[in-house]
């Protein structure tokens, strides 16, 4: 068997910075979350069924709260022709599905529900055979056990904003309690995963390598529109996929594609950013 999506998870600092090669960008300004990401996913065991168009972000909720998600690390579980034996992003959905009309004190209740449902789904597919390997890379947040996949959590709960990371891991093969962590909401608050370095060099030096992928800087000083978040979220991606970026950090050659962006807010719940739609929206 194999697996498609990325297996290489690093959080550090008082800002969640996540080294994959992958990338996820969650900005928040006073009543508005945006979220953005490449599209490129990777195949490993058949490069050729790689694609530059992947939808990773998703809106769900229970009905009356407005919540989206994208996964860090393993995305699907594969048979060794390719066939899925297991989709987290159809997992994750099927599994909202079962919160609407329950109510919730918090993101952090709801989020703790839907991993528990995730987990459980994981251990009947292994028990129907077929995934023989929960992958994942070894973890830097316990001295044991593997992370297979982290999911983040975002939107107003409540009418109250919030972030949520959820952790799946195993250790020696064997599926451990999902561990829940609220991430501090405050504005300026940023979730990122891919080449943190190459994004503090686009964001906080003059690197004249990387000038094209500064535009940011026209809105220092004031709340950027909802087109410049987006904008600062395709200059990310670009700036991975630049040459420049490659040589310096190697995991920036998975990272690309068509990027997209949505946003979350207490009233209009999710919506797709014009001009930043995904190339193919995924009903699941």
């Amino acid at each position: 068997m194999s697996y498609r999506g990325d297996a290489s998870l690093l959080i550090c600092g008082s800002v969640v910075e996540i080294k994959m090669p992958t990338a996820i960008l969650l900005l928040y300004t006073p009543g508005r979350l945006v979220m953005g990401a490449d599209g490129r996913k990777m195949d490993r065991s058949n490069p050729s069924k790689g694609t530059d168009s992947a939808q990773k972000i998703f809106g769900i909720g229970n009905g009356t709260n407005h919540i989206a998600f994208a996964l860090a690390g393993v995305a699907e579980y594969t048979d060794e022709q390719g066939e899925i034996l297991f989709d987290f992003n159809k997992e994750i959905i099927a599994a909202s599905r079962e919160h609407i009309g329950k109510k919730y004190k918090n993101l952090y209740g709801y989020a703790t529900r839907l991993s528990r449902i995730i987990s459980k789904q994981i251990d009947k597919a292994k028990e129907r055979g077929g995934i023989s390997d929960l992958e994942g890379s070894p973890s830097s947040l316990t001295l044991e056990g593997k992370d297979i996949v982290m999911i983040f959590l975002a939107g107003f709960f409540n009418d109250t904003p919030e972030v949520i990371a959820i952790r799946l891991w195993h250790r020696n093969q064997i599926l451990r309690t999902p561990e829940v962590s609220r991430l501090l909401v405050n504005v300026g608050t940023r979730l990122l995963t891919g080449a943190p370095q190459i994004f503090n060099l686009v964001l906080n030096t003059d690197d004249p390598l990387f000038s094209a992928y500064r535009t940011y800087r026209t809105y220092r000083g004031r709340i950027p529109s909802v087109l410049q978040q987006a904008a600062i979220c395709e200059n990310y991606v670009r700036a991975c996929s630049d040459p420049e970026a490659i040589k310096i950090e190697p995991l920036c050659m998975s990272i690309g594609g068509h990027v997209h962006v949505a946003t979350i807010t207490p009233r209009e719940g999710f919506q797709w950013v014009k001009g930043f739609e995904p190339m193919a929206s995924i009903t699941l």
